[in-house]
């Protein structure tokens, strides 16, 4: 037993010296450090909500009926919705049919019934002239400075089932996506 414990204490002896010299040193080494910006474009304006970016909302407002035009563009929460990207990207504006289009036909769907809906058409320019079909790109001319998103729409009489839809609140939501 003796034995035992002299052998013990003699090998804790010798691990106590052998880690003695690693005490002693310093070593010195170099660490890079490193960054790449590669061209791309980021959104002004826009939001994070439970993980999702919000690019704003397309507000027509209310109205007691759709006999007249309705017009309105993107807004974000602090100003128009805006892009600006590296200098000579051409980025492209593609827009999903939304949750409750039928074929080409983008739709407002009531909160309350799901059978009373709006239609209604996007377009990439304030005059309305030229319209954004579902999930078909739209260039966007940029020259590295922030630029309005052009996403604007509009409500019109024709093509609605009624101009007297139940009162209430419709909505939807648009899939936006810039690629460059």
């Amino acid at each position: 037993m003796n034995g035992v414990l002299l052998q013990a204490i003699s090998l804790g002896a010798f691990l106590g010296l052998v880690s003695l010299p690693a005490l002693a040193g310093t070593l010195v080494g170099q660490v890079g450090v490193r960054m790449v910006i590669g061209a791309g474009c980021t959104i002004i304006n826009g939001s994070i909500n439970g993980g999702v970016n919000q690019w704003g909302t397309l507000d027509f407002g209310s109205h007691a009926d759709l006999t007249n035009v309705v017009d309105a563009q993107t807004v974000g929460a602090n100003g128009n919705i805006q892009i600006k990207c590296s200098t000579g990207l051409t980025p492209r504006l593609t827009v999903d049919a939304g949750l409750y289009a039928s074929g080409a036909q983008r739709f407002m769907r009531s909160t309350t019934t799901a059978a009373s809906t709006i239609a209604y058409a996007l377009y990439s320019d304030s005059a309305r002239s030229s319209p954004i079909q579902v999930n078909m790109p739209v260039n966007i001319v940029t020259s590295g400075a922030a630029i309005d998103i052009p996403l604007y729409g509009r409500v019109a009489p024709t093509g609605q089932s009624t101009t007297t839809p139940a009162a209430g609140t419709y909505t939807d939501t648009l899939l936006v996506t810039v690629a460059w």
